[in-house]
């Protein structure tokens, strides 16, 4: 759970539809798909690039004034985590799909090097993935010729799987509480500033 401004608890998985949403309202130009799968492809760049950093710097790096931080680079990987689940978020709810956030696979806590590294090039695999079912399901190419007409519930499942792979990353990394705070952020300024409802104050219509 994060709290609004108010104070009210709010599901992790709604806070994120919400600002997925948001962000629509915000920016309604270039919302297709396509652009869609492009923004999550570019944000699952920026994650592989604050995971690389965080191995770089090594588990050891002191929290001093100046340079890189181990808690500055933390706090980074964590909004990018965000951000990747933001951007699946915005795919699922442009076809109406529910957004939840299913449990992480369960994984030997730890940030070594080659476990996270086959977590990134699985995340890329279910990104592909994803990227292959939004085709499909706009009868692009020769997808529906291959396999046939799409269905709402392997584009789903695809979502599912993208998204549960994230959350075992930030799992591994132990980022989880950069994360849900970062989240918290988020939800917070984008209701302050009136994107997630029109109002700085009313309540979500979705919870009307």
């Amino acid at each position: 759970m994060i709290h609004d401004q108010h104070g009210t608890p709010v599901e992790h998985a709604t806070a994120l539809a919400r600002i997925a949403a948001a962000l629509d309202r915000r920016f309604p130009h270039h919302n297709t798909p396509g652009d869609r799968l492009g923004r999550l492809l570019e944000e699952l760049g920026e994650l592989a690039e604050a995971v690389l950093a965080l191995h770089e710097v090594g588990p050891a790096l002191p929290n001093t004034p100046t340079g890189p931080s181990r808690d500055l680079l933390r706090l980074g990987a964590g909004k990018e985590v965000e951000d990747v689940l933001r951007a699946a978020a915005g795919i699922a709810g442009h076809y109406g799909i529910p957004f939840h956030l299913p449990a992480p696979a369960t994984r030997t806590r730890g940030d070594d090097p080659p476990g996270c590294y086959r977590l990134l090039a699985e995340l890329t695999s279910s990104a592909g993935a994803l990227a292959a079912a939004v085709h499909h399901t706009r009868g692009m190419g020769v997808k529906q010729d291959k396999h046939g007409t799409a269905t709402p519930t392997h584009l789903r499942d695809t979502v599912a799987e993208l998204v549960e792979r994230v959350l075992t990353l930030a799992a591994v990394l132990d980022l989880d509480d950069v994360l849900w705070a970062c989240l918290g952020h988020h939800y917070r300024a984008y209701q302050r500033d009136g994107y997630l409802t029109g109002t700085s104050t009313d309540q979500d219509p979705a919870d009307a």
